[in-house]
């Protein structure tokens, strides 16, 4: 499933979840990664409050520091529209720019609420 992610106006079409990401992160760690993509999935919606809400104050030291540290776990298991977004939104705080940060909390809970979607059906089926 592809996302599309709109970036200063240019739409980019980027994976809910890249596998090939998925894959090598698992040849890296030995084969299973079930207990990693749980405690993700466990953190999500804390870091994806807390860069909410950030954005919504206007707290940029906070947005910059959430969506740094999400973009990383996010590029680590191959999502690339959410970790787009952690990108977008940590460029725009480090620029001051929490106006135009708001704009993007709905599109990241959105693509936050995908790949909970797509990671489930990976923990309950595996990569079929």
């Amino acid at each position: 499933m592809e996302s599309t992610v709109n970036v200063a106006g240019a739409a980019l079409h980027l994976p809910v979840l890249n596998f090939k990401e998925l894959e090598l992160l698992r040849e890296d760690m030995g084969g299973n990664i079930d207990g990693l993509i749980k405690k993700f999935l466990e953190k999500l919606p804390v870091r994806i409050d807390a860069i909410c809400a950030a954005a919504e104050s206007g707290d940029l030291e906070a947005l910059v520091a959430e969506a740094h540290r999400l973009k990383g776990g996010s590029r680590s298991l191959g999502a690339d529209a959410l970790a787009e977004y952690c990108s977008v939104l940590e460029r725009l705080g480090k620029q001051g720019d929490h106006h135009q940060a708001r704009q993007y909390v709905v599109p990241l809970q959105e693509s936050a609420r995908l790949l909970h979607r797509e990671l489930d059906q990976l923990l309950l089926h595996g990569n079929e």
